[in-house]
């Protein structure tokens, strides 16, 4: 039993489609290049469903099956972690406390934020010469608590949340998110 000519050209023609989706994707990362906030995106491709000839096939992903090409299942955006733009894996969270009158009337809050930077024992390597380094356990990383002072506004609501970005030239960027829970006059 043959195949019709016109499978290898539909095949093509989804193939044809997908990138032409790609491409589109491509021209919208552009065209947004310079747009606060913005993170690329990227298609992602997955195979067709495979075309089962009857009466060759066994099982159901057994042999008898042929390609019906690609198509775009869905986009995906991209984050740079090297940017500090993971999604959630460099952001720090706090809770801070504070009392009815001080919801009021605003505070500024004493925080001690970790930030991660290059090892200055070993450089970053995680070792010197043939051993590991005892700094950093071989990470190549350490740590050190920077403080930071954060205004919270008057009158604001119990629970709002602040999100704000710290930034060192010997670290990667901290990203940090700061909720506000407003303590009854009991407590």
């Amino acid at each position: 039993m043959g195949l019709s000519t016109f499978m290898g050209l539909e095949t093509s023609l989804r193939g044809l489609l997908a990138q032409q989706q790609a491409l589109d994707t491509t021209s919208h990362n552009i065209a947004n290049a310079s747009t606060t906030g913005y993170s690329r995106q990227v298609a992602v491709f997955q195979a067709s469903p495979a075309y089962t000839m009857p009466g060759v096939t066994t099982a159901p992903a057994g042999p008898g099956q042929i390609g019906t090409g690609v198509d775009v299942a869905g986009y995906q955006r991209i984050r740079d972690a090297f940017l500090g733009e993971d999604v959630d894996g460099d952001l720090l969270r706090a809770d801070v406390s504070v009392s009815q009158r001080e919801a009021q009337d605003g505070l500024v809050v004493s925080l001690q934020v970790p930030v991660r930077v290059t090892c200055p024992h070993c450089g970053g390597r995680g070792e010197t010469w043939t051993e590991r380094c005892d700094l950093c356990r071989g990470s190549g990383h350490s740590t050190f608590d920077h403080p930071l002072r954060l205004t919270l506004p008057p009158r604001v609501a119990d629970g709002a949340c602040f999100r704000s970005r710290l930034k060192s030239p010997d670290s990667t960027s901290v990203r940090g998110e700061v909720r506000r829970r407003i303590r009854s006059s009991a407590a």
